[in-house]
């Protein structure tokens, strides 16, 4: 599952190891996280969930309040979290 703005190279890795990508859209009226959608994507067969932040090409920086009912989202579905800050790199 991937939460937009997406890294293109994304696609060619889901598809590359035979996934099957949901891209999760946002709110249109403020780029926000669209958690709602979020929760209804989350499913027993969900591998992954790549979140970027801050959203580029938007600049969006999702809340911490964003972020931490995504993270109560994910482990209810007993998901991993796993994250890495690229802009380190």
């Amino acid at each position: 599952m991937l939460l937009p703005r997406i890294f293109t190279e994304y696609k060619s890795y889901v598809s590359h190891y035979k996934g099957k990508l949901a891209v999760v859209p946002m709110r249109a009226d403020d780029f926000s996280l669209n958690l709602d959608a979020a929760e209804r994507m989350i499913r027993q067969r969900t591998k992954a969930v790549i979140l970027n932040n801050p959203n580029n090409p938007s600049g969006i920086i999702y809340s911490e309040e964003e972020l931490l009912l995504l993270t109560k989202m994910l482990k209810e579905a007993e998901e991993r979290v796993g994250a890495s800050d690229l802009s380190d790199l």
